[in-house]
């Protein structure tokens, strides 16, 4: 994996523009309403699971009003990919929440340049710089398999890092052919199993094992 830091336009932008959706957002409820979304399994739904099976992470709380931390993580992730999202809308041709889907597995990309393919995904963390981000296996996970679902070996990630104070990062991030590859035939795998045990329902989300 190549890495090439990108620095953006505006140094405070991250700060500048939370605060504008916040007091834009904040009389319509914490969260806001989630489209609809497609049935069918979700690279996101079978990466989750993968991680929650290999004990990488533990099985996510329900966005309950007692879940405080959930919400306001949600909310701030909401937020970025609103924020980055309606900015890079208006600056180039990128479609935010593009759909794509190889071998029956349906991927939401935060945004897709309509002219030259490229994706990007837009990430929030409380994660210091400080901390590798490389070894985020989720993110690049997740950035992989868009890359095997569109043909494209490089992708843009954008990240909020909110701790210890807000600061925007991007980054040009290329693979190489066998680790798109082999990181599909592992998420494609596990679909595979999930489904021959009838784990998942049409809409992505699990039955009880």
């Amino acid at each position: 994996m190549d890495v090439i830091s990108l620095d953006l336009e505006d140094a405070s932008l991250a700060v500048r523009l939370l605060r504008g959706w916040w007091h834009g957002r904040k009389d319509e409820g914490f969260l806001p309403p989630s489209p609809a979304r497609e049935p069918g399994p979700h690279v996101t739904d079978i990466l989750y699971d993968l991680m929650e099976r290999s004990g990488l992470v533990k099985a996510s709380k329900p966005l309950t009003d007692d879940n405080t931390d959930g919400l306001l993580r949600a909310t701030v992730g909401f937020a970025w990919e609103d924020i980055v999202g309606d900015i890079l809308g208006r600056r180039a041709q990128i479609l935010s929440q593009a759909r794509v889907e190889r071998d029956g597995i349906i991927g939401s990309i935060d945004g897709l340049d309509a002219k030259s393919g490229l994706i990007e995904e837009w990430k929030a963390t409380w994660m210091s710089e400080a901390t590798a981000w490389e070894r985020n296996f989720r993110w690049l996970a997740q950035i992989k398999a868009y890359l095997a679902c569109t043909g494209m070996d490089t992708a843009i990630l954008r990240v909020l890092h909110v701790s210890p104070y807000p600061r925007s990062r991007s980054y040009r991030l290329t693979f190489t052919q066998n680790e798109i590859d082999e990181n599909w035939l592992m998420l494609l795998n596990h679909h595979r199993w999930l489904t021959s045990r009838g784990l998942l329902y049409g809409g992505g989300e699990k039955k009880e094992s």
